[in-house]
């Protein structure tokens, strides 16, 4: 059972020290922002879902030591980290979004496939076969499968206890002609998930059997999925933003019936930007209220 507190946007060392509160909270495990490098150092939270690099990359929200650290003191207080990862994508150009940023890991360079944009995300082929408004990795290449391997386990020596795959449903399945999810075997001590929203339960079967399943929806076998209310996919109004007209009452009452009622025994909350809600009494009984 996880009770996945997602910190998104957080800088470490705030998150270091939240680390009790989080514990006495009842969740179980901390979702971290990508440490993939940002073109820039705004705080918008997109901007980090737009990487330089397959690698951890020291930026302003903070540096490899310090993430070594909150792994250490996670680990000391019973917490475990998943850490939110991009390796579908890099980051776009300022003149063209499907060019990669000039800040992007040279590397990178030769695996950057030249295709168009997807504009019929009800078209399979089309959302993962083209590019979703940055520059498409090819993950279909061995060699690029490595270099996503060794970030991995380059994570996994840091103290990461899982991953979150961001942009999950837009790689195919090896049933699809493609074995690119299959390097998550080599993790089976970690709980792993990926992003897998606005899909239908037949779809999310077949990724359920290579990876847990972050979804609102729901899939057939309980144990495989990672279920929400929220995440910042459908907070900010740069995205789709539907569940920020959510007052917190409201919030309070879907977050207890997600975890009293809920299809699985795994759920993500998701913290708001400057909200104090995940730290209130109501929460915390929710938490601790179905063990």
């Amino acid at each position: 059972m996880e009770r996945i507190c997602q910190m998104q946007n957080w800088e470490i060392e705030p998150m270091i020290e939240f680390v009790p509160i989080v514990k006495n909270q009842g969740f179980t495990a901390i979702q971290t922002s990508v440490f993939q490098g940002k073109k820039t150092n705004s705080k918008k939270w997109f901007w980090m879902y737009q990487p330089l690099d397959i690698a951890f990359v020291d930026s302003d929200l903070g540096t490899k030591e310090q993430f070594k650290r909150l792994c250490d003191v996670a680990h000391k207080h019973g917490l475990k980290i998943y850490v939110d990862i991009v390796l579908r994508h890099v980051a776009g150009a300022d003149y063209d979004k499907l060019k990669p940023h000039q800040s992007v890991n040279p590397r990178l360079l030769k695996y950057i496939k030249n295709v168009g944009d997807c504009y019929d995300y009800h078209n399979r082929n089309a959302y993962t076969e083209l590019a979703t408004g940055m520059p498409m990795l090819d993950y279909f290449n061995p060699e690029f499968e490595q270099i996503c391997i060794e970030f991995l386990d380059d994570l996994v020596a840091c103290g990461a206890d899982g991953f979150r795959l961001d942009s999950c449903k837009h790689h195919k399945l090896p049933e699809e002609g493609c074995n690119f999810l299959r390097i998550f075997e080599r993790y089976p001590d970690k709980f792993i998930y990926g992003e897998c929203i606005f899909e239908d339960r037949w779809l999310l079967d077949k990724y359920a059997k290579y990876i847990h399943v972050l979804s609102e929806g729901s899939t057939s076998d309980r144990n495989r999925l990672v279920a929400m209310i929220e995440s910042h996919d459908t907070f900010y109004p740069e995205s789709f933003g539907y569940t920020n007209r959510m007052d917190d009452r409201t919030r309070i009452n879907e977050y207890r019936n997600l975890i009293q009622n809920t299809y699985s025994p795994n759920t993500l909350y998701f913290v708001r930007p400057f909200e104090t809600l995940w730290m209130s009494k109501e929460i915390r009984d929710i938490n601790f209220s179905k063990r």
